[in-house]
């Protein structure tokens, strides 16, 4: 599912410290813009729901690819992970924020962890905030993430929590 890996320089040794968990990319990239790929998206979050099973998604609005994991619960409330800083070099990207707290059940909910996708643009980037591209605003196609998730598990928009 999702391999979290920390380099850290003990002087002149690095030393690694990884989690249980792998993040192996799936196979469809949904398109954000095509509404038969949302239909498509809508019909693997409701079985991901149905079967409780953590769910990785990656899905593309024009050039950008949002990489996400989903926690499917049976409370109606949704809490959202987003991204933070990163120490590049000692963190890999695709990076989920948060996703052990998911998995060690700690939130009533739903939880949709993601990838910030500015960091595929320059990997010298540090920061992102989900800030995108100029004519590609990534908060604005995220958000469109969210709402399908919300419309597909039937949660209120008042039941979000980030």
């Amino acid at each position: 599912m999702y391999h979290a890996e920390r380099v850290i320089k003990r002087g002149n040794e690095p030393s690694y410290i990884q989690s249980p968990y792998k993040y192996f990319a799936p196979d469809n990239i949904y398109d954000l813009n095509d509404a038969s790929d949302l239909d498509i998206m809508e019909r693997a979050i409701a079985g991901a729901r149905a079967k409780k099973a953590i769910e990785c998604f990656k899905a593309r609005a024009n050039s950008q690819i949002h990489d996400f994991i989903y926690f499917p619960s049976s409370e109606p409330n949704l809490f959202v992970f987003c991204p933070s800083a990163i120490l590049r070099g000692e963190f890999p990207v695709p990076y989920f924020y948060r996703w052990r707290w998911a998995v060690d059940g700690k939130f009533p909910g739903h939880v949709i962890t993601l990838s910030d996708p500015t960091f595929l643009l320059d990997p010298r980037l540090g920061a992102g905030w989900l800030v995108g591209e100029r004519e590609n605003d990534a908060t604005r196609n995220f958000a469109n993430v969210i709402k399908t998730f919300c419309k597909t598990l039937k949660i209120p928009f008042k039941n979000i929590v980030f």
